[in-house]
């Protein structure tokens, strides 16, 4: 293989990692604001549960 060869394949390989690396990391940013989401829900869910209870005794 010539060394242009080489450089080429090295290119490639960086870009490739690179644009895997971006997908992952994209991924996991959108997992975290999802559980942060549902988290943030169900939080808000159980504040309001026991209000609605409250609401109906009177």
């Amino acid at each position: 293989m010539s060394p242009r060869e080489i450089a080429i394949l090295r290119y490639l390989t960086g870009v490739f990692v690179g644009f895997v690396f971006f997908i992952l990391m994209g991924y996991a940013g959108w997992q975290l604001l999802q559980s942060t989401a549902i988290v943030a829900f169900s939080v808000a869910v159980a504040a309001l549960i026991p209000n609605l209870f409250k609401l109906r005794k009177k």
